[in-house]
């Protein structure tokens, strides 16, 4: 709940770099956009850093790239004929047999990488971008999902013509939306409408392309084709042995070589036709730069970004004060990482209205929520355990697909709809069926069960790390209900919810502020099994109480 002053009014402040106090509240509305989770390790690791370095850190990749997914899934009498449990099967030939088993590994691996990402954005840019080229591994399969989502990860903060080439000749997206179907003979629009209306284009007022320009667009990328071929990590290593990946390959005798004239929307630019197999990317990528030629396209990805990590509404002040400068900062190379750290530097960021504003994700929401209370998850030498701890995630009876999320998986080639679907956009994470899910998953993960992994594993709120994390601001309820909101929202609540907190929970409906403070020092002089149950007992109630409140859906 709010406190009683006047609710904000919608932003007008443009991307002028940020001039304000850039303190506490400021850091953790930053890191909560971009990371899955506070943790108050990643506040402590930016505490003594400006805004200019936090974001220049954030919009750093990690250095090294996750081990490949493993086979988490074969047991004593079911065991995958070409793949022993515990190893990678991402270079593996196609097995249908094992291929739900598969994108399952995949999935939990996904959310894996999300858990343990590093003090950057990368792992919500790679969510981003699964959203904006959707594509569904249910339609395709765990091998080339797998190569799609290296590719998503390897250009997720680099150069956006670079990537819209890459997916249009991704094997995966190939696949998905039929191009490798796509000969002279029998053009497939499939991709041509796609790549303008939900890649580049959109479908605002400004996007003028026409159904022949989706026609054009599909006669040039005739002749491309998907293949399984042999490849090598290390390509000087003559004992490697030789490894698998899907390919994308053109056939000049199934692709239309004549010339393709397109709309006026593209300056009625004519892109010749290729009569020869030596450089048969060359009309995709002149393609590729005509469509990020028009004014439009820099503008929706600008757009699409903004409603990801800022707010949903763009009105016409927005539209002229933030989206226009940023798609300019965006058309100079077209790089990903200008246009990011020019918003999150920048006054409209940081404008009061703007935070607390969104409503999160149920990945976001899921992976925020294990990470901030310092879940322990298995680890990689018990690693069946560990991929079904980050499976929990995903596909709990309550988890990501039940809430409206399914990674890997999204409905259809839009993505989401709560990032497209006008008026509601976000709010479609909350209905009637979800909000009880996400409820029920705290109800669990904030009980002393968790969520059984078995062989007596679990996954579940460390509530005794979470509050000890506060040092002797733990012994003061005060204190203590205090840190914790600044933990886990971003609204101000008022001084009568902060009184209820701690009088009637974290007291038990006692008077005095020493029934908590006694029970805390007994259970760190004394951390014995009865007075740490006597802190968890209430540290739970805390803690689950304000998990299941509105405020702590908003990011």
């Amino acid at each position: 709940m709010r406190s009683e002053e006047a609710l904000p009014t919608m932003p007008l402040l443009g991307i002028a770099p940020y001039t304000g106090s850039f303190g506490r509240n400021e850091l953790i509305h930053l890191l909560k956009r971009t990371l899955f989770g506070v943790k108050k390790d990643d506040i402590d690791a930016f505490s003594d850093k400006t805004l200019a370095q936090v974001v220049s850190t954030l919009l750093t990749p990690p250095t090294t790239e996750p081990t490949p997914p493993i086979n988490n899934y074969g047991t004593a009498a079911n065991t995958d004929d070409r793949i022993a449990p515990g190893t990678v099967w991402a270079y593996d030939t196609e097995n249908g047999t094992y291929n739900g088993a598969r994108i399952n590994s995949l999935r939990a691996w996904w959310i894996g990488n999300m858990v343990n990402q590093t003090q950057s954005i990368h792992e919500k840019m790679v969510l981003f971008w699964h959203n904006h080229f959707a594509t569904r591994a249910l339609d395709t399969s765990a091998l080339y999902m797998y190569n799609h989502v290296v590719m998503l990860r390897r250009n997720a903060l680099g150069n956006f013509k670079t990537f819209v080439k890459e997916v249009t000749l991704d094997p995966n997206m190939l696949r998905y939306l039929n191009g490798y179907k796509n000969v002279k003979t029998a053009p497939d629009e499939n991709y041509g409408r796609e790549v303008q209306e939900l890649f580049t284009q959109g479908k605002g007022p400004n996007s003028l392309y026409t159904e022949t320009d989706v026609k054009t667009a599909a006669k040039l990328l005739t002749g491309w084709n998907v293949r399984q071929a042999t490849f090598k990590l290390d390509p000087n290593d003559a004992t490697e042995v030789p490894k698998n990946r899907w390919e994308s390959y053109f056939t000049l005798a199934n692709h239309d070589i004549t010339d393709k004239t397109f709309s006026a929307h593209y300056n009625n630019t004519v892109i010749k036709g290729t009569s020869t197999a030596a450089a048969p990317d060359t009309e995709v990528i002149t393609f590729v730069n005509m469509l990020l030629a028009t004014d439009e396209s820099s503008k929706y990805i600008v757009r699409r970004l903004y409603r990801f990590f800022v707010y949903y509404v763009i009105d016409a002040t927005i539209e002229t004060e933030v989206i226009a400068p940023l798609a300019a900062i965006f058309r100079q190379n077209y790089d990903i990482k200008p246009v990011l750290s020019a918003l999150f530097n920048s006054q409209h960021f940081f404008d009061m209205a703007n935070r607390d504003a969104l409503i999160k994700s149920p990945i976001d929401h899921l992976v925020g929520m294990v990470r901030e209370f310092n879940t322990v998850f298995p680890t990689s030498t018990d690693y069946v355990q560990q991929y079904g701890s980050w499976y929990q995630l995903v596909a709990n009876g309550n988890g990501a697909d039940q809430q409206g999320q399914a990674l890997a998986n999204p409905p259809n080639v839009a993505g989401w709809p709560a990032y497209y679907q006008e008026p509601t956009f976000h709010e479609f994470w909350i209905n009637t069926d979800t909000l009880p899910k996400r409820l029920r998953f705290a109800d669990q993960f904030f009980t002393a069960t968790g969520y059984n992994l078995g062989n007596n594993k679990k996954i579940y709120a460390d509530v005794l790390t979470f509050t000890d994390q506060f040092g002797q601001d733990a012994y003061d309820p005060n204190l203590l209900v205090t840190r914790a909101l600044e933990m886990m929202y971003r609204i101000p609540v008022s001084d009568t919810f902060k009184a209820y907190l701690k009088t009637t929970i974290l007291l038990n409906g006692q008077a005095s502020d020493h029934y908590w403070t006694d029970a805390w020092t007994a259970y760190k002089t004394t951390p014995s099994a009865v007075n740490a149950n006597i802190v968890v007992t209430r540290l739970t109630k805390l803690y689950k109480f304000l998990a299941d409140r509105p405020e702590y859906q908003l990011s």
